[in-house]
């Protein structure tokens, strides 16, 4: 496990989406959806 990896990425923050009732999973295609959406824009 490389500890470096995502380093700044609040774990915490990251679960509170199923705390809200939005399933982990869906919350990532949300947001992988949402940066297609704007790829070039953002160099991707």
């Amino acid at each position: 496990k490389d500890k470096s990896f995502a380093r700044q990425v609040s774990r915490e923050n990251i679960m509170r989406c199923e705390e809200i009732g939005i399933p982990l999973s869906e919350f990532l295609t949300m947001g992988v959806e949402a940066m297609q959406s704007v790829g070039q824009e953002i160099g991707l």
